[in-house]
C-alpha cells in the first residue's frame, strides 16, 4: 500500500523529515500554511525531500499532500528566479536527474535539473551532463508570455517593410487609399475582393505615439517594388515598363476599373481637369498605353 503522508502527519512533524514516497514528493511544497502551500503553485517552491530545510523563504514550512504538483510543472517559477542568477558557465547548471548518466542526458529540464541526489526521485542520481539548465529556463521565459507581451514584443520596427503593406485591386489604387493595411502580407488580412501589396507609397502608423496620417504622396514615377519573403509578398504589381512610361498610361474614368475598360486616345489625360464630368485621370493602367 502506498504511504501517504496526510496533513495532519504534516502538521506534527514540522522541522523533521517526512516520510517520503515516489511521486507523493511532488506534491511536496513550501508555505506558511498547508494553504498558503496549495495557493499560486506556479510561484511556490517544492521541497522535494520532504524537509523545512529545503524551503529557503522565509517562514517556510515543508508540508504534504499539496494541490500544487511538480509533475504538472508548478514550481517552475521559483526555480527560475533562482536560476536567473547563476552564470550561464556555473557548473551547477549542468547537474541532472536520472537512473544513470544516460537517461539523465536523455531526459534533462527544467525539472530534472538538481543540486544533488535528494533532489531526484527514488533510484535516481544527481549527474554532471553536458546539458545545460539555463537553456531550459531561456526556453520557459519564452514560453510563459503572456498574449499581451507577446503582442507587445511582436511590435513592429519603425522601419520594417511591412508597414508599407495595404489593400487596394491595384498596386496603384492601394498606395492612393491607404486605409487598410494588411500588416501580415496575406490577402486575408483585407477586406473581401481586395488584395495584399507590398512596397506601397502608405505607411501603417497607428501603433506609434505619437500616432501620424498615413503618408500617402505619390512620386511621379513610382518605385519597383522591392522583393519582399514570401508571406509578405503582394500577390500582383504593376507591370515595371508601364510605370516607367505612365504620363503614356494615364486615362480617364469614373473609377480606376472603368479608366482600364474604356482607355482610349479619346480618354488619354495629363490630370483631372482634362477629363469630363466627374471623371477622375487614373495613371498606370494595365493595359493601357497611348502608344
Amino acid at each position: 500500500m502506498t504511504l501517504i503522508v496526510s496533513i495532519a502527519t504534516s502538521l506534527m512533524m514540522r522541522g523533521r523529515l517526512l516520510f517520503v514516497v515516489a511521486k507523493d514528493s511532488d506534491h511536496y511544497f513550501c508555505g506558511s500554511t498547508w494553504g498558503d502551500a496549495s495557493n499560486n503553485c506556479d510561484d511556490r517552491q517544492p521541497c522535494p525531500s520532504g524537509s523545512d530545510e529545503d524551503c529557503t523563504i522565509s517562514g517556510g514550512t515543508c508540508w504534504a499532500d499539496t494541490t500544487c504538483d511538480v509533475a504538472l510543472g508548478h514550481g517552475s517559477k521559483f526555480k527560475i528566479q533562482q536560476l536567473l542568477n547563476i552564470p550561464y558557465d556555473d557548473l551547477s547548471n549542468r547537474y541532472f536527474c536520472g537512473v544513470w548518466l544516460a537517461k539523465a542526458m536523455e531526459n534533462c529540464s527544467l525539472e530534472t535539473h538538481c543540486a544533488t541526489s535528494d533532489d531526484c526521485g527514488m533510484g535516481e542520481t544527481c549527474w554532471e551532463t553536458t546539458c545545460n539548465v539555463q537553456d531550459f529556463v531561456l526556453e520557459n521565459i519564452a514560453m510563459a508570455l503572456t498574449e499581451e507581451e507577446k503582442k507587445e514584443s511582436g511590435k513592429l520596427a519603425v522601419n520594417d517593410e511591412r508597414r508599407h503593406n495595404f489593400c487596394g485591386i491595384s498596386w496603384v489604387d492601394a498606395s492612393a487609399d491607404c486605409s487598410a493595411p494588411c500588416l501580415g502580407g496575406e490577402d486575408t488580412d483585407c477586406p473581401a475582393g481586395l488584395t495584399c501589396f507590398g512596397d506601397t507609397t502608405c505607411y501603417y502608423d497607428q501603433d506609434l505615439v505619437p500616432t501620424q496620417s498615413p503618408t500617402t504622396s505619390q512620386p511621379t514615377v513610382p518605385p519597383t517594388p522591392a522583393p519582399m519573403e514570401p508571406t509578405l509578398s503582394p500577390t500582383t504589381y504593376p507591370p515595371t515598363e508601364l510605370r516607367l512610361n505612365s504620363d503614356m498610361t494615364k486615362f480617364c474614368g469614373n473609377t480606376w476599373s472603368d479608366a482600364i475598360d474604356n482607355c482610349s486616345p479619346k480618354t488619354h489625360c495629363d490630370k483631372d481637369s482634362d477629363c469630363e464630368g466627374n471623371e477622375t485621370c487614373f495613371e498606370d493602367l494595365p493595359g493601357c498605353n497611348l502608344f
